[in-house]
């Protein structure tokens, strides 16, 4: 992508958005890396983007155990985030929990399963 887009047109032609699976990893430190890993990876200066990756059911102990709600918000108002939020594969009852506990979150994306 770096080579592809960000090298090649304005940074304010385009938009980038990735996501942060905090659940893959067993650190603090590793999922708060994980944003940094993709700025340099990027090269774009800037997450237009940025999502808290499949959170509900357990996983979203994760994301509450390593601060990455705080932190997300940090990344924003520091300029390095232009828009914050989380995908989603759970019930209407933890979008309606995480939402009520987070309004800071901009945006959400949800992933629906065709076969269900």
């Amino acid at each position: 992508m770096k080579a592809a887009i960000v090298d090649g047109y304005p940074r304010e032609s385009f938009q980038i958005a990735t996501k942060c699976p905090v659940w893959i990893v067993k650190t603090e430190e590793e999922a708060k890396n994980m944003f940094w890993i993709s700025l340099k990876r990027t090269g774009a200066g800037y997450i237009d983007f940025y999502l808290l990756h499949n959170v509900g059911e357990s996983r979203t102990k994760c994301f509450d155990d390593f601060g990455m709600w705080d932190y997300v918000r940090e990344l924003k108002e520091k300029g390095l985030v232009r828009h914050i939020g989380f995908s989603i594969l759970d019930n209407a009852d933890a979008l309606d929990k995480i939402l009520t506990e987070r309004p800071e979150m901009e945006f959400v994306q949800f992933q629906l399963n065709y076969d269900d």
